[in-house]
């Protein structure tokens, strides 16, 4: 490698790398973790995006009511 090129990561390089792993439990505790937390995100996404759907809804019945006269605009 020098400096003008990218070294890169071989396979003969790869195998001398140790990868440290949690115990088992761990690993399952992490996971349960993560799984959970992405039911909470995904539940506020789609909270958020009915919360979207109804406020374009809304916005689109004020103009109706703002143009046909049914809402008095200052």
């Amino acid at each position: 490698m020098n400096k003008v090129s990218i070294g890169h990561l071989t396979k003969d390089k790869l195998s001398n790398i140790d990868i440290l792993l949690p115990p088992k439990k761990e690993q399952l505790q992490i996971s349960k973790f993560i799984e959970n937390n992405n039911q909470k995100i995904d539940k506020t996404i789609d909270l958020q995006q009915q919360q979207i759907t109804k406020l374009k809804e809304y916005k689109t019945t004020l103009i109706d009511s703002a143009v046909t006269g049914k809402v008095k605009v200052p």
